[in-house]
């Protein structure tokens, strides 16, 4: 397992949610924990992890965004339970039952939801969890759904972390960042490496946001920032669906209030004026071919 963090704040309720529902899976033990990048979801499966160890034999955690690179982590499993290198799953799961161990398996950040399939439990000695920024986890157990922090958890974070933080400041350095748990690290990894006053780091926040969510070092997670997980995300979609990434970007100018369902009926009522582009194309052209008719968006 990836080591402990020291400073986990808070999600003791989602914490008590996955070991209910891992509990209540019976033979199918299989916990999703879904939501999007940044907002925790590996921290909160490392600390579960640490904390029901003592409840398993065998705990194994798989890196699995990489599909190619889960066989590696898989025979070094089977490596640690006595079986020859390079063996695959099912091998490592029989030596697992036949030697009667109850065992938790987790994949970090799926990418690809097939790999998921392979690794439910056939038995009840068997606990899967899988950490996703993907929907569809349900299809193979409970899912849990992670959000941003409380207020109070970030405001938390930051005062008890960065010495001098007065918690009004520290409030609204947890809004400028949405009391996202990532941003929020790298906010206390900024401040404790460099110095800044607080409220100048708020000011800076405000006047360069998107610059900001680069900087800052996080334990443990080297070279990861909020603003490098959404690039990769965003550069993932741009290559699958570039009218979503045009989609996103309008979207984002309402941000952060809630958008009229009414608005998108102008992407196909009034397709002309889009700009050229794929957004355009895909609102313009049906399945046929041919532009569709005014569109309703909204409840009926």
């Amino acid at each position: 397992m990836p080591p402990r963090l020291p400073h986990f704040v808070g999600r003791s309720d989602l914490l008590d949610d996955m070991a209910r529902r891992l509990a209540a899976s019976g033979r199918a033990a299989v916990c999703g924990v879904q939501g999007l990048g940044g907002v925790g979801k590996t921290a909160l499966a490392v600390e579960y992890a640490h904390q029901h160890a003592a409840e398993f034999d065998a705990v194994w955690w798989i890196p699995a965004e990489d599909p190619d690179l889960i066989p590696g982590y898989i025979s070094a499993l089977g490596v640690a339970l006595g079986l020859p290198d390079g063996a695959a799953w099912p091998s490592v799961a029989g030596a697992l039952r036949q030697e009667q161990r109850r065992w938790l398996l987790v994949l970090d950040n799926v990418e690809d939801l097939d790999v998921v399939g392979p690794f439910q439990p056939t038995d009840a000695f068997g606990h899967l969890l899988v950490t996703s920024r993907r929907s569809g986890l349900t299809s193979f157990g409970q899912v849990v759904e992670v959000a941003e922090l409380s207020r109070d958890e970030a405001v938390l974070m930051l005062s008890e972390r960065v010495v001098g933080m007065d918690r009004s400041v520290a409030d609204e350095i947890a809004r400028l960042l949405g009391d996202l748990p990532l941003a929020v690290e790298q906010a206390i990894g900024f401040l404790t490496q460099t110095g800044t006053p607080p409220k100048e780091y708020a000011g800076l926040l405000t006047e360069r946001l998107a610059d900001m969510l680069s900087r800052g070092w996080v334990a443990n997670r080297p070279q990861v920032t909020v603003a490098n997980l959404w690039e990769l995300s965003l550069t993932r979609l741009q290559a699958q669906r570039p009218a979503a990434v045009r989609l996103l970007e309008l979207c984002a100018f309402c941000a952060p209030e809630p958008i009229p369902l009414d608005l998108f009926s102008l992407f196909t009522s009034d397709v002309d004026d889009l700009p050229a582009g794929p957004l355009r194309d895909a609102a313009g052209l049906g399945g046929d071919g041919r532009r569709p008719g005014r569109v309703r968006v909204g409840p009926p």
